[in-house]
């Protein structure tokens, strides 16, 4: 990890390194638009450990899940995120779909 910070730290020519900056990209032209579908299918992903049945699940109701899709504010968005915290599991994913430079 200390290999990881100091190269992070000499790619940007810092003097110092803090946490925010190891989320820039070290390549100035690295563009990534992300898809609301790709990153369903990494959240689908993610949870390969919990084993192939929890993922298949995951799949066949991601629909039904999408539908709780939209851009809320923070307080509905609160809401129901209380709501979900007593029906278990929940999956909570923030997304907004923008092109990171």
């Amino acid at each position: 990890m200390a290999e990881y910070i100091a190269l992070r730290k000499s790619a940007l020519k810092l003097d110092e390194i803090h946490v925010y900056d190891l989320a820039c990209p070290l390549v100035a032209d690295a563009k990534m638009k992300i898809s609301y579908d790709e990153a369903a299918s990494t959240v689908i992903a993610s949870v390969a450990p919990l084993g192939s049945d929890y993922q298949s699940i995951l799949r066949k109701d991601w629909k039904k899940i999408a539908g709780l899709i939209s851009s809320k504010t923070r307080k509905s968005a609160l809401r129901l995120f209380k709501r979900m915290l007593h029906s278990m599991p929940y999956i909570l994913m923030n997304f907004h779909e923008r092109q990171y430079r």
